[in-house]
């Protein structure tokens, strides 16, 4: 967000600020990748583009620097895509693999195609309630193999992995 790596805030945007942390000296996203990988060889990295999210903005040129720093890692960056087109311009850019976050309501057309194109779908919540399409839940035809479930009300709360929806989701 802006530039810099957020402490995110149970997904209340209006309280992220940049990352303190006692792994890293402050909040660029190098240094902050740098750190985390000198914990453990992580083979992807997530970015939520908060800006671009929030269609404020976004941060690809940040994303292209961790792209070429970090050319052995792949990158999973949500960047707010909810129609065919969007997706079709990250693509071309290939600094990474496409999250579709339903809280951006994917248009029907791009839904359609995420298993075939190398795309990762994150079913969101807000707390028990599912943001995005209704129906996409149940259409699991349309789901590509890698899926987030993000439970927006724990991001940043110390709370853990929401282990009970990923029953639910795995079922």
């Amino acid at each position: 967000m802006g530039g810099k790596v957020v402490h995110a805030r149970r997904g209340d945007r209006t309280r992220y600020a940049p990352l303190r942390s006692t792994l890293c000296v402050n909040s660029q996203p190098p240094d902050v990748a740098a750190a985390l990988l000198d914990l453990f060889p992580f083979p992807i990295l997530y970015i939520a583009d908060i800006d671009s999210i929030q269609g404020v903005g976004n941060n690809r040129d940040v994303i292209a620097q961790l792209h070429r720093i970090f050319s052995n890692i792949t990158l999973w960056v949500d960047s707010g895509i909810s129609s065919l087109a969007e997706f079709n311009s990250w693509q071309q850019l290939n600094l990474g693999r496409a999250v579709i976050g339903t809280e951006n309501s994917p248009k029907p057309e791009l839904v359609s195609i995420l298993a075939s194109h190398n795309a990762i779908l994150s079913l969101d919540y807000r707390g028990n309630d599912f943001i995005g399409p209704s129906n996409l839940r149940e259409q699991t035809v349309f789901w590509p193999s890698d899926l987030i479930v993000m439970t927006l009300a724990r991001v940043g709360s110390k709370l853990g992995p929401d282990f009970e929806r990923l029953a639910q989701i795995k079922k």
